[in-house]
């Protein structure tokens, strides 16, 4: 049965016209094309909100007092990724001949602008700065790691080196996020080599954060072998710095192999970790079979009692989907509306992956009522070249790849291989 993964995200909204220092909030255009990863990445953030008190507090303490009152805003405006308010003080609070003493709160702007994804503001602010520093190289390398703009990314690591602005620790985690979004686990392990040899200038690595970004990249790669190896180093080198999100890498790593990402989950418990409900939901994805997904989505409902629930129902339902399961589909509708969020309500198009479920679903059922069943095309030999003007990547989600037309991604998407 035919059915397109609609709403690869919408395009962020982004500013155009741009002087030399002052930003024009009038002027405004959308992104050609935003991930699907992006747009959860910006609800996540905004449901959970924080960013590095600790750091904030350190880089206060650096700070003339005149500065001060500003970088608290901006740290509120980064809370609640405001970067109209960030904007706004950029144009209003910061002299156009700033001098040394205002490079923080620049760079605090910057900091709003990438978390928010504000690609065309974060632009202008990199390139106005007065002084570009390892610190800003890294936030715009993160952002656009996670936009998938790989390109700008490796001219921007070039340019980085090429200013003799040294590399951190940090730089080499934004390449290994590079690499997961790129799918390039084989560069992630190539990286961590070269920061465990001892090429990295940055003395205060934090190994903890390192394996964590190279473990990420790697599951992201589904490479089980390869994220159990790091986990093992690590909890060699420092059993201390194990945390939640190296199991959680781990876990999804294991995916489509159910039994495998269990064995693991059950390790993390003995050694102590409490699997939070992003842990269960990974774990559910690791499986095919909807009885079993249930299963792990009440074993997460009792443990976590007060759990949100909308991303684990967006598990159940691309699942129910993808397999053809109406009987799945019903238990899921009255589950949500047992707990106050009905399929056709607007709390439900709030959460990004459910609302992308619920394509899927329209989408399915529509066939359905259609009575178009589209054929299945023969399976492509291993390797094959996809047609020209076609991309293909896998769903993290589910396991299973899709594919678009490369001059409309968000308009053809489909789950089958073209032929």
């Amino acid at each position: 049965m035919a059915l397109r993964l609609l709403g690869l995200g919408r395009g962020l909204r982004g500013l155009c016209g741009l002087g030399t220092r002052w930003i024009h909030q009038s002027s405004l255009r959308a992104f050609e094309f935003v991930p699907e990863a992006v747009e959860d990445l910006l609800y996540r953030k905004g449901e959970k909100g924080g960013h590095g008190v600790g750091r904030f507090r350190r880089e206060l303490e650096e700070v003339p007092q005149e500065q001060r009152r500003l970088m608290s805003v901006l740290r509120e405006h980064t809370e609640a990724l405001n970067w109209q308010g960030a904007l706004e003080l950029w144009n209003t609070e910061i002299p156009k001949d700033a001098g040394e003493e205002w490079h923080v709160v620049s760079r605090a702007v910057l900091n709003c602008l990438c978390k928010a994804m504000r690609y065309d503001e974060a632009k202008e602010i990199f390139h106005s700065m007065a002084k570009r520093d390892t610190v800003s190289y890294n936030q715009m390398l993160l952002m656009l790691a996670r936009l998938r703009r790989f390109m700008e990314f490796d001219q921007l690591l070039s340019r980085m080196d090429k200013e003799g602005v040294a590399r951190s620790s940090v730089t080499y985690c934004n390449i290994m996020t590079k690499c997961k979004e790129n799918r390039d686990w084989q560069e992630a392990v190539r990286t961590l080599e070269e920061l465990k040899a001892g090429l990295s200038s940055d003395e205060a690595t934090n190994w903890s954060f390192v394996y964590l970004a190279a473990m990420s990249a790697c599951a992201k790669g589904r490479q089980p072998d390869q994220v159990e190896k790091m986990m093992r180093e690590l909890q060699e080198m420092d059993p201390g710095a194990v945390l939640p999100n190296h199991w959680n890498s781990w876990i999804v790593s294991c995916a489509p192999d159910g039994e495998r990402a269990n064995r693991v989950m059950q390790e993390m418990r003995d050694a102590g970790f409490t699997p939070s409900p992003v842990d269960f939901r990974s774990l559910m994805v690791c499986h095919r079979n909807f009885e079993e997904q249930r299963r792990i989505y009440e074993t997460m409902r009792k443990e976590h009692p007060t759990a949100k629930l909308p991303e684990a129902w967006a598990v159940l339902l691309r699942n129910a989907v993808l397999n053809e399961e109406p009987q799945a589909v019903d238990w899921l509708r009255q589950e949500m509306q047992d707990n106050g969020i009905p399929m056709d309500s607007d709390r439900a198009q709030q959460v990004p992956p459910l609302r992308r479920a619920l394509r899927m679903l329209e989408d399915w059922q529509q066939t359905e009522r259609l009575g178009t069943v589209a054929p299945k095309a023969a399976p492509a030999p291993p390797g094959a070249a996809l047609p020209s003007g076609w991309q293909s990547t896998t769903d993290p989600n589910t396991g299973q790849p899709y594919y678009w037309r490369t001059e409309d991604p968000a308009g053809t998407v489909t789950w089958q291989r073209p032929s």
